[in-house]
């Protein structure tokens, strides 16, 4: 019962910290999410800065949310906190991290390089575009992040005593 009790202060010191965390910048997901959202649709044509820039934030919101007790914040579902099952899985997260280390700058540079000596020898270029799941993941982490640091503590269900009486049925 006390670890009940204990749940919605849980709940409430980390929604506080990601939201100092994450509040400042709340515009950042919701634009990247929302291009990610997208690109989950329809992969971009190319790796660009642009999409650079969408993966490392992505990842960044993944490392934070793999340093918090998720399986814990999960208890405030019923209370609004619209965290990705695939997030608390850590699903999400392990893919997202995947995915900004394969996809940085230097690497697409290495792949451009690669890319030159395959038309050289007549062979085509290899895609260096994630697949639209990936995208799909990282609009998760993304709008994830964003949930957590709209969620509002105060909403969360306090627990109740509750108090059974038991009585016996009549003897005949």
């Amino acid at each position: 019962m006390q670890q009940d009790q204990r749940q919605p202060e849980l709940v409430s010191s980390v929604a506080a910290r990601w939201q100092k965390l994450w509040g400042p910048r709340i515009d950042s997901p919701r634009a990247y999410a929302s291009k990610a959202r997208s690109w989950g649709e329809e992969s971009p044509k190319v790796m660009d800065p642009e999409v650079l820039k969408v993966i490392a934030l992505g990842a960044e919101a993944a490392r934070d949310f793999s340093g918090i007790p998720l399986g814990q914040l999960e208890s405030a579902r019923p209370d609004g906190l619209a965290i990705h099952p695939t997030v608390y899985s850590g699903l999400a997260i392990t893919n997202v991290i995947g995915m900004a280390s394969t996809w940085t700058a230097g690497l697409l540079q290495a792949h451009d390089l690669i890319d030159q000596d395959r038309r050289g020898l007549g062979l085509s270029e290899e895609s260096h575009i994630p697949g639209k799941y990936r995208f799909e993941m990282l609009a998760r982490v993304l709008e994830s992040a964003l949930a957590l640091a709209q969620f509002r503590p105060g909403a969360l269900a306090r627990p109740q005593s509750i108090h059974i009486s038991l009585k016996r049925p009549p003897t005949s």
